[in-house]
């Protein structure tokens, strides 16, 4: 399904393909914008438009029809909930093979539960893995395995920086159970990359910006200060 405008009172239909490398989360995150508990893809509004919603897996076993919808895409979400060695070292190897096989603008949401306070990073030196709480963001920790002293990241920056991910690619927070924070990442995503949704809003960019709701990202430089 590739974006059209179409003429009368129907709405500019927008294809965004929700991807991750962990089985099961983007099928949740679907679910959750569309409010269902059953459906893994359908449309959902925004403004003027209407976005089309697809879980899809990136390494399923039609490469040559996946690489065909992402570049009908007009815009990608890419999904993470652990963030240890393994597991981002796959999500980097899959997200390269989709960026290759399209332009569309893509952003990261962390997808995590509400209550979950903790997350997992790997010792860069001996590839150990960490559990780091949200509150120890920012300080100074060390490996309990080959002992190396680290400043402990907070979940975007350690994904912007392993995923190699552009300063243009937004990294958001979202909740699994909160329909409202997974659709104001998506908004968001698809106001900061140019896809005129805020102008079919009615409204200028900085006021749309403001309805699509999302946490605020912690400064790894000003936590504990």
């Amino acid at each position: 399904m590739s974006a059209s405008i179409q003429s009368g009172s129907s709405r500019r239909k927008l294809f965004i393909p929700v991807l991750s490398a962990e089985p099961g989360i983007a099928d949740a995150f679907v679910r959750a914008v569309l409010g269902t508990a059953e459906d893994t893809s359908g449309e959902v509004e925004f403004g003027q438009y209407r976005a089309f919603l697809e879980a899809a897996a990136p390494n399923g076993t039609d490469p040559a029809g996946a690489k065909g919808k992402y570049q009908q895409a007009d815009a990608i979400v890419w999904l993470v909930h652990f963030m240890d060695g393994r597991s981002l070292e796959d999500a980097r190897v899959l997200l390269e093979r989709v960026a290759a096989s399209c332009m569309a603008p893509m952003g990261v949401f962390i997808f995590r539960p509400e209550a979950e306070r903790q997350f997992k990073i790997s010792c860069p030196e001996c590839g150990q893995k960490l559990w780091v709480m949200e509150h120890e963001v920012g300080m100074r920790g060390r490996c309990v395995n080959c002992r190396r002293p680290m400043m402990i990241p907070t979940p975007s920056e350690h994904l912007r920086a392993t995923l190699r991910l552009r300063d243009s690619v937004p990294v958001l927070n979202v909740v699994r159970s909160d329909a409202s924070l997974c659709r104001g990442a998506l908004a968001n995503l698809l106001a900061r990359t140019g896809s005129g949704i805020h102008a079919d809003a009615g409204m200028p960019p900085e006021d749309f910006l403001k309805q699509a709701t999302v946490p605020i990202q912690l400064d790894v430089n000003m936590v504990g200060r």
